[in-house]
């Protein structure tokens, strides 16, 4: 999953995070492909209707590697040890089935 998330990375430096996030989950989950394999990344890419030479390209950039670092080790700093995983302040929520424990902190 490390070059889908570099993916998101550049997606994020772009603009269309949430767009990215939700079609590749759906790839990666909903009609599961290999995501690890760059021509099924590229063929889900295009079915998704992003521009896929420009987010393979960027995946390389060594900027978009620096962020995914950066943003990994901030994570770890935080306690983060999986995904998905939720703050409302300093309160750490992990997995799905928090969801509404999130809502309700969010509420308060």
């Amino acid at each position: 999953s490390l070059q889908i998330i570099r993916g998101a990375i550049a997606a994020e430096l772009d603009g269309f995070l949430e767009e990215y996030i939700d079609k590749v989950l759906v790839h990666m989950w909903e009609v599961p492909k290999k995501m690890d394999d760059p021509e099924v990344i590229k063929a889900a890419f295009e079915e998704s209707g992003f521009d896929s030479e420009r987010l393979i390209s960027q995946m390389q950039n060594p900027d978009v590697k620096a962020k995914l670092i950066s943003n990994t080790e901030a994570a770890v700093e935080r306690g983060v040890f999986g995904i998905p995983t939720f703050f409302v302040g300093d309160e750490m929520y992990f997995g799905k089935d928090t969801l509404w424990q999130v809502e309700e902190a969010l509420l308060k």
